[in-house]
């Protein structure tokens, strides 16, 4: 989803970036997230920097972005879909959380790839259920 957004510009639209998100992509002269290798006009080209290597592009994995590239795709996204698209806030995401039974000290083994737990880097976005969440 995010390489849709990147793919159709996002990057260069003014209307989905808040005045901070504008001036750090201006500064950063970002094009796409900062860990993708290659030319986005050529995805099946593009790779992902990880903190070891560069791996062909695991399109299963989250977008690792900051909040303000995360913003103004949300902004972008719901454009394109016409529903409420945003980040959750802070007791949002607490109830997210509460989804998950127990806490770091209880865990017999993590639910998820918590504290390098099973890899150093991220994985597939389905790939640790908590009922019907992920």
């Amino acid at each position: 989803e995010f390489f849709e957004f990147v793919a159709a510009g996002g990057y260069q639209q003014r209307q989905y970036w808040d005045d901070e998100g504008w001036g750090w992509r201006s500064f950063a002269e970002a094009q796409m997230p900062t860990f993708w290798v290659g030319d986005v006009q050529q995805p099946d080209a593009l790779k992902l920097r990880l903190m070891t290597e560069e791996v062909a592009m695991p399109w299963d994995w989250p977008a690792e972005v900051n909040q303000l590239e995360a913003a103004a795709f949300c902004r972008w996204k719901a454009e394109q879909t016409g529903a409420a698209v945003q980040l959750p806030c802070e007791a949002e995401w607490m109830q997210l959380r509460e989804q998950v039974e127990g806490d770091q000290p209880e865990w017999q083994q993590a639910p998820g790839n918590l504290n390098l737990a099973y890899w150093a880097s991220s994985c597939a976005v389905d790939r640790f259920a908590q009922g019907d969440f992920f």
